[in-house]
């Protein structure tokens, strides 16, 4: 292989590093067991100044930055997510989780880091979920967690009809296609179209459709719309349901 003049190749280690940094597109946070933030990329870093600003409930200065995960984690993940941490340091192995935060869907990877005095510090991964996706992994170092704290944002705000809906709206069904499916008139999904949009703040059905997507909506009901659910006698979409599951159900009944 021909070497260009004055170019010394960096370790693999270096270049791995740097295209998990630079190239993927994922958030990379390196931290101790305490959260103390060690080290983020580019994308890591616009994320935790932004949520930062969101917990400070203001604009937040120019070198006024997140040290710790505490400065910008929600009280409401922060504990378990801290737990979460430590365990893969004591237990030096990996763990992969889904997590519904600010009406997204993540992927979570946290690993391991040796620190280089005998313990560990946490590396975290984090990129949105494609609509169809689900955790699972096929590396031995890396467990698929469940984890119980979510902060799903303005999604915990819909009712489980505006749920359905919304699922049926991302997956490109029409009003009366919709209507049929949920045995209800084209004027009540209209009607709930509009709720939707005023909740989302969206336009038109294109809105509501990207924002269904983004969010990857199925199995997104919260526990109290699970239970209602489960309590209506009509047979609803059930909610944890992949997309693409649905997409498929539809297939078959119009064969």
């Amino acid at each position: 292989m021909a070497k260009l003049s004055g170019y010394v190749p960096p370790s693999t280690l270096d270049a791995v590093w740097l295209a998990l940094c630079e190239d993927t597109g994922v958030n990379v946070l390196v931290c101790r067991r305490d959260g103390k933030i060690l080290y983020t990329n580019h994308e890591a870093s616009l994320w935790l100044r932004w949520q930062h600003r969101q917990q400070l409930k203001r604009e937040a200065r120019e070198n006024e930055a997140a040290t710790y995960l505490q400065d910008a984690c929600p009280e409401v993940l922060l504990q378990e997510r801290l737990k979460l941490g430590q365990r893969v340091c004591d237990e030096n192995k990996g763990i992969t989780y889904e997590s519904l935060y600010n009406d997204i869907r993540w992927r979570v990877t946290m690993r391991p880091l040796p620190a280089g005095d005998g313990t560990n510090h946490v590396l975290i991964l984090s990129r949105r979920m494609h609509p169809w996706e689900r955790v699972k992994s096929e590396a031995s170092s890396v467990v698929p967690t469940e984890v119980e704290m979510h902060d799903p944002g303005v999604i915990e705000t819909l009712s489980v009809r505006e749920i359905e809906v919304l699922i049926l709206i991302g997956e490109g069904l029409s009003y009366a296609q919709i209507a049929e499916r949920l045995h209800r008139s084209v004027r009540t999904i209209e009607r709930h179209r509009d709720r939707l949009g005023q909740k989302l703040n969206a336009s038109d059905r294109v809105q509501l459709a990207r924002f269904a997507i983004r969010a990857g909506l199925s199995g997104l009901a919260t526990p109290a719309q699970q239970e209602e659910l489960n309590a209506k006698e009509w047979d609803p979409i059930d909610l944890s349901t992949p997309v693409s599951k649905i997409a498929n159900r539809r297939v078959r009944q119009s064969e």
